[in-house]
C-alpha cells in the first residue's frame, strides 16, 4: 500500500469562485486557527463530507487533493490537507452567474448605445487633450511611477549592467 503524502501549504488560501462559494484551503490547524470551524466538529474522513449550516450559510468540509498532486487518491486521503466551502443555503450558486453576465450584458449594450458612445468618445477628446497639455506633462514627468523617460532609462541601464557583467 502506498505511504499518504502531506503536502504542507505555507499559509491558509481563500478562493472565491464564480458561483459565489468562498473555499478556504489548508491544514487542519490553520482552518481551525481562522475560527470558522465549530468546537467538537468531526472531522470526516477518507472522502466523506461534514456539513452543516448557521444562519443563512452552509458549510462543507472535507479532505482535498493537493494542487498538482497526481496519482491515486490513496496517496492523499490522509493527509492533512483540507477544504472548507462557504455557500447561501437555499440560493443556487448560478445566481452570482446571472448576475455578473447581466451585468455584462448592460456594459456591453450601452457601450454600443448612443450615449455610451458619446461617453467614449468624451473620455478620449479628455485623453488626447491631456498628452497634448505641455504642463500637465512636466508635471507627470516627476512622477516615476509614469515616467515613461524613467521606465527606458532603468531598462536601458538593467541591460547594461547585464550585458557588462557587473550586477
Amino acid at each position: 500500500m502506498a505511504k499518504p503524502v502531506d503536502h504542507e501549504l505555507d499559509e491558509l488560501r481563500i478562493e472565491i469562485n464564480q458561483y459565489d462559494w468562498a473555499e478556504y484551503i489548508g491544514s487542519r490547524a490553520q482552518l481551525e486557527a481562522e475560527g470558522i470551524i465549530p468546537k467538537g466538529t468531526e472531522w470526516p474522513t477518507g472522502k466523506r463530507t461534514v456539513q452543516w449550516a448557521s444562519g443563512p450559510l452552509r458549510f462543507w468540509l472535507r479532505r482535498r487533493r493537493p494542487d498538482g498532486m497526481k496519482g491515486p487518491a490513496k496517496l492523499w486521503l490522509e493527509g492533512d490537507h483540507w477544504f472548507l466551502r462557504i455557500d447561501r443555503a437555499n440560493v443556487s450558486g448560478w445566481d452570482g452567474v446571472i448576475r455578473r453576465k447581466t451585468r455584462e450584458l448592460k456594459e456591453v449594450l450601452y457601450r454600443n448605445s448612443n450615449e455610451g458612445q458619446r461617453h467614449f468618445t468624451e473620455i478620449w477628446t479628455r485623453y488626447e487633450a491631456a498628452c497634448d497639455d505641455k504642463r500637465y506633462q512636466t508635471f507627470r514627468a516627476l512622477i516615476p511611477a509614469l515616467s515613461d523617460s524613467d521606465r527606458r532609462r532603468t531598462r536601458r541601464n538593467a541591460s547594461s549592467v547585464q550585458e557588462s557583467g557587473h550586477e
